[in-house]
């Protein structure tokens, strides 16, 4: 994780061999990504009234499936990216778009929000996990098979999608 204020670890709810790991600057959320669980206890850092708002807000949307809305993001990416960023927060829990309506939507090619998707850096609070193919899951932080495409799974699955 490349953002170097602070950096916290929390268990992801139904894989034991992941964990959420998230990157803060100041008090804005600036990488949320999926890593092996380290057997080693991790030290985190001190964390802000803000940032601990932040942790607090994903823990209840596993929880009490809370809106991730309220959550502070660092602006980042080139204007394309942020342009498909901005139009997968508006897909609302629960409902899925495939990669082609998406890019219907912004006036592009699949592939390019396909590639926009991939270079997500805040999985989850940028719910690139609610975009599929036209004939299934489609992929998921660049991989179509493995434990990224068992997340998106769990995730479609919690926002009761699939």
């Amino acid at each position: 994780m490349r953002h170097g204020s602070v950096h916290y670890q929390m268990d992801f709810p139904g894989l034991n061999q992941v964990c959420i790991a998230l990157g803060f600057e100041q008090n804005y959320l600036a990488a949320l990504t999926f890593i092996q669980k380290q057997p080693q206890v991790i030290q985190h850092q001190k964390l802000s009234n803000q940032q601990q708002n932040i942790i607090d807000t994903i823990n209840n949307y596993f929880t009490h499936q809370q809106s991730l809305s309220s959550i502070p993001l660092l602006e980042q990416g080139t204007p394309f990216q942020k342009n498909v960023w901005s139009a997968l927060r508006t897909i609302n829990k629960g409902e899925v778009l495939t990669y082609g309506q998406l890019a219907k939507n912004l006036n592009s090619g699949a592939r390019a929000v396909a590639n926009a998707c991939r270079q997500n850096p805040i999985a989850i609070v940028t719910p690139c996990h609610r975009v599929v193919s036209s004939n299934g899951l489609g992929g998921y932080m660049g991989q179509t098979k493995g434990i990224c495409m068992d997340i998106k799974q769990l995730l479609l699955q919690h926002e009761h999608a699939l």
